[in-house]
């Protein structure tokens, strides 16, 4: 079942943020105009690529894509404006109704963003939803949101070749209409209520490598909404981008300051009435020197079993304990 046919004006935009990763970007776009059927806008934002990206963009904006692409728009930066910034940027030339963040190292398959646009019309509490997200063969344990528990390691190389869109097969066929609840999403592909951005703000700007999406996800459960993940829509994500690009040291340098931001976040949403009497640092935050992080003042039925652990989600604490996917009926 398709929800939107050719033509009509429901528009999900799709904001992709690019840094010196011309090939996979090349991919990237293949995959989302092959496998897009549903009208979308795509807004690409560059920062400042040095690989050839401009040049190549310059030339993708003269092509005629796919049929169901109603808008492109580009935007060049004079400098590297890192993830956050460049996609609020995006969202400033968006009029969709629907928000889709994807990096450019994300291959998409086969009516993945009708998929999740479907789950999101039928859960009305949901702020964003994302897909299965999968790894390279030695990567395909993806280390820090646990997707791939649900249905275990496939192997998948690169380039991709036709196992990519077997495994998306397989997983439509046997998780139709599935979805779970989870506590976060990984924006290497997300898509969100463009309603509840205007509610609760773009992205945070004092995150520059990660983190946001975290942060973003607990904003919105902390205002009443829900997160989840549908079983049935699968994307490759091969982590080898923007952030693989950046010098070593200047790499070092940001994910401290991440961490420094985090401390603060992670204080913003925890009960004060619980907070430790000395202030905690990063790395025991991180080594989980503290029990809990109560959230539950906020929105008590919303941020409820959420713990340290919780923040920098594993496998086993991706989704939320005992709550069991659901077939849409």
């Amino acid at each position: 079942m398709t929800l939107l046919k050719e033509g009509d004006t429901l528009l999900a935009s799709i904001i992709l943020v690019t840094y010196e990763s011309l090939n996979y970007l090349k991919d990237c776009l293949d995959h989302i105009e092959s496998n897009t059927t549903c009208p979308y806008q795509l807004i690409i934002v560059d920062n400042a690529s040095q690989d050839g990206t401009v040049d190549w963009l310059k030339h993708y904006k003269k092509d005629i894509h796919s049929s169901w692409m109603n808008e492109l728009k580009v935007i060049f930066n004079q400098k590297n404006k890192y993830f956050t910034k460049a996609v609020n940027q995006g969202l400033v030339k968006a009029n969709g109704d629907y928000i889709v963040i994807i990096n450019a190292d994300v291959l998409v398959t086969e009516d993945w963003l009708t998929t999740l646009i479907e789950r999101l019309e039928e859960l009305p509490d949901a702020a964003a939803i994302g897909p299965m997200i999968g790894g390279e063969t030695e990567k395909s344990h993806y280390y820090h949101q646990g997707y791939e528990t649900r249905f275990g390691k496939r192997s998948i190389k690169y380039p991709p070749d036709e196992n990519l869109q077997q495994i998306a097969v397989e997983l439509k066929d046997k998780n139709n209409g599935n979805y779970v609840e989870a506590k976060v999403l990984c924006f290497a592909c997300a898509v969100m209520r463009k309603s509840v951005i205007h509610r609760i703000g773009g992205l945070d700007e004092a995150f520059v490598l990660s983190g946001d999406d975290w942060e973003w996800c607990l904003r919105a459960r902390s205002k009443g909404y829900r997160i989840y993940v549908a079983e049935d829509a699968f994307v490759l994500h091969y982590r080898k981008g923007s952030i693989r690009t950046l010098p070593q040291e200047e790499r070092g340098r940001l994910k401290k300051m991440d961490q420094g931001h985090w401390v603060d976040v992670l204080y913003k949403y925890h009960n004060p009435k619980k907070l430790p009497k000395r202030r905690l640092s990063f790395g025991q935050i991180y080594s989980r020197q503290t029990p809990f992080l109560d959230v539950g003042h906020t929105h008590p039925e919303i941020t409820r079993s959420l713990t340290w652990n919780d923040i920098f989600a594993n496998e086993e604490t991706f989704y939320f304990s005992g709550i069991k996917h659901r077939n849409k009926i």
